[in-house]
């Protein structure tokens, strides 16, 4: 009776870890332990080089590249349909429209990517969540994106977490975007050299935290800017070098929302030759401890 338990229990261990791999653009059609083998090019007539459609799925690039051709709609990784439990590590991704793209589902981990160029032509982003709930983008590094880094719209519960965001040129518009999303957190992240706003929040969001993270250099607007939100906690932020450009009348972070607590953060040298504020109130319902 021992053996024969063993002999399951090892028969569903194999089962478990046994990994298949991708060397070509291709849909994930059955859950199961995905690697690539090999750096690819290009991507489907669909659109999209890897295509996810189904749930519980572990896609690791094992360091190699997905490298698109800058064309409009192009996506890297996405998945096409709802799709839960899904996790995309330890990839290269530049030159596709969008880099990774979720929509709709939940429950995914985002970790560990190389994320570079996203459509040098109009509105290119690394990563786009739409309308997925429950994701964790955390230990990514962003490059040189044509528009934002990320953008998380109408999600609910996610966390974005240790990113670094970088751009060389100054040309990449915004870090983060959050869009009309609830209970999400933005911590421990590092931002460089954006054109307009490192951290956005827009459309209602609400119950957000914005925390511990690191602002060097927006190249014109703010490093971080709420508006409509309501329930958020900004705290233990450092600000530096915000609205770069000389003749913009812009502040380290703009604030009209609702129910915040903007508490114990450090903004530098914003703006400081055109005289600019840290921290501008358009609304009164907030409070500074």
């Amino acid at each position: 009776m021992i053996f024969k338990s063993l002999a399951v229990f090892l028969f569903l261990l194999g089962s478990v870890l046994a990994v298949t791999y991708i060397d070509s653009c291709t849909n994930i059609t059955v859950a199961s332990v995905y690697e690539l083998n090999t750096s690819i090019s290009g991507n489907q007539s669909t659109g999209k080089c890897i295509d996810i459609q189904v749930g519980n799925v572990v896609l690791n690039c094992a360091g190699f590249s997905l490298t698109g051709e800058n064309l409009t709609g192009s996506k890297g990784i996405a998945s096409s349909t709802a799709v839960s439990n899904v996790t995309i590590k330890n990839c290269n991704i530049k030159w596709y429209h969008n880099n990774i793209y979720t929509y709709y589902g939940s429950d995914y981990t985002i970790y560990n990517n190389s994320l570079r160029e996203a459509y040098e032509g109009t509105y290119g982003t690394s990563i786009y969540v739409y309308k997925t709930n429950n994701v964790n983008i955390s230990n990514n590094v962003f490059h040189d994106d044509e528009y934002r880094n990320s953008y998380i719209y109408y999600s609910n519960n996610s966390v974005l977490f240790n990113n670094s965001m970088y751009d060389s040129a100054g040309t990449t518009e915004y870090g983060i975007t959050l869009a009309a999303c609830y209970n999400t957190t933005v911590q421990d992240n590092y931002f460089e050299n954006h054109r307009y706003t490192s951290i956005s929040i827009s459309i209602s969001g609400s119950v957000l935290t914005i925390k511990g993270n690191v602002i060097n250099k927006t190249r014109i607007y703010q490093g971080i800017n709420v508006r409509y939100a309501s329930f958020y906690n900004i705290f233990n932020n450092t600000i530096i070098d915000a609205g770069g450009f000389a003749g913009y009348s812009d502040s380290g972070a703009v604030i009209p929302g609702s129910n915040g607590v903007v508490e114990n953060n450090t903004i530098k040298w914003v703006n400081a030759v055109y005289k600019k504020k840290g921290i501008r109130i358009i609304l009164r319902e907030l409070r500074f401890l």
